[in-house]
């Protein structure tokens, strides 16, 4: 009989509220409440028991989800308290289909489990973050969108081809890191997009970004050769383009709000592809480690001289006695072109041969007899 009634009581909880969670009546008033409690522990461990015993293993169940959901907060008018957060961090789940019963998740966190399917996801319309990182998912946003989700993980999966996402209009931050994506597509019409990574996948060519409001972008560890298609991204201020193949700067010209590239580990081969990016006055850290212009006589003061307002260059920090030996090398003022100048003629006198002759000795007086000649005359 208590079995049943916990049964009842965790069926009566599809909107991510788990038993004795409702406020209109309060679990330490309730007959047998502790032995209904102790009851739904031993379930839990049993569930456990069965999924090292190899019995439905993979498949995610009401009672595991009634015991990893936090963050308890207020839903509707106020007299119902639902919890919103749902954590599954590596548990070997392949299947989560229950979840389509929880309609009221705020943060769903899958990670490092072996999900292909989220289609349960189209049943939760107040979702706004998802992490389904390290998975087997392969379909690209396999669910209904739901009105509020701003922010995704999707990195570590399977992932081939991008889709049209102008129904997902909320969506700000976008992680499609370790996948195998081949172009970047479908992002036309993300308007509140601010923040998206795409590293280590098959780009070789940019595009599909059009005038989106990013500031962050991450290229990181693709198959790009030139930098283009981010001539529209006003907004841009974060860049990572390393471990590509990139041979020139020409790309960046207009990105007048670029705090930061990184560029470690490309084909940039001579120090004038930094006038490229000369007039980007807010360019702090420009990161070049790893790229054969390194090899050229003077890099680094003349990386400096070209871009003065760097702060850090190559993850090293760019002191002030830097810039004005950077200053003083390739354009010296005229005080300091003078004290060269004075310096060499000075050296170059004291490098020639010196001649005393003898004729000057022999008809030179000592001065100390001259003036006594002088002063007897007087007298």
């Amino acid at each position: 009989m208590k079995e049943t009634e916990s049964e009842e009581l965790s069926s009566a909880s599809p909107s991510c509220c788990p038993p004795g969670s409702h406020s209109a009546a309060p679990p330490a008033e309730a007959p047998g409440c502790q032995e209904l409690e102790e009851n739904r522990d031993m379930e839990i461990k049993q569930v456990t028991l069965h999924k090292r015993s190899g019995q439905k293993v993979g498949v995610l169940t009401a009672e595991v989800v009634s015991s990893c959901v936090s963050n308890l907060g207020r839903f509707g008018s106020g007299l119902h308290h639902l919890y919103h957060h749902l954590s599954l961090p590596s548990q070997d789940l392949s299947n989560v289909s229950v979840l389509s019963k929880y309609v009221h998740l705020e943060m769903l966190e899958l990670p490092h489990n072996k999900i292909k399917d989220l289609s349960c996801v189209s049943h939760m319309p107040y979702l706004v973050t998802l992490d389904a990182s390290h998975n087997e998912i392969s379909s690209f946003f396999g669910f209904q969108p739901p009105m509020n989700l701003k922010e995704v993980n999707f990195s570590h999966n399977r992932i081939t081809k991008m889709e049209d996402l102008s129904a997902y209009s909320s969506l700000c931050n976008l992680d499609l890191d370790y996948n195998s994506l081949s172009e970047i597509t479908g992002l036309e019409q993300c308007f509140k997009l601010t923040r998206l990574s795409v590293a280590h996948n098959k780009i070789s060519r940019i595009s599909g970004l059009h005038s989106l409001p990013l500031t962050h972008l991450c290229l990181r560890g693709n198959q790009l050769e030139r930098i283009e298609g981010l001539e529209n991204l006003k907004c841009l201020q974060f860049l990572d383009l390393s471990l590509n193949r990139i041979t020139s700067l020409s790309g960046l010209l207009n990105l007048h709000l670029l705090g930061s590239i990184n560029l470690e580990k490309n084909m940039i081969s001579e120090i004038q592809e930094c006038k490229h990016i000369h007039d980007i006055f807010l360019l702090r850290d420009l990161n070049l480690v790893g790229n054969p212009v390194q090899d050229q006589p003077d890099y680094r003061l003349a990386v400096i001289f070209l871009l003065q307002h760097l702060t850090v260059l190559d993850q090293e920090k760019v002191t002030v006695e830097e810039k004005v030996s950077s200053v003083n090398q390739f354009d010296p003022p005229l005080d300091v072109v003078a004290a060269r100048d004075h310096m060499t003629h000075l050296v170059y006198q004291l490098m020639q041969p010196q001649v005393l002759y003898d004729r000057c000795c022999s008809s030179m007086r000592p001065i100390w007899l001259i003036m006594l000649l002088r002063t007897n005359h007087a007298i």
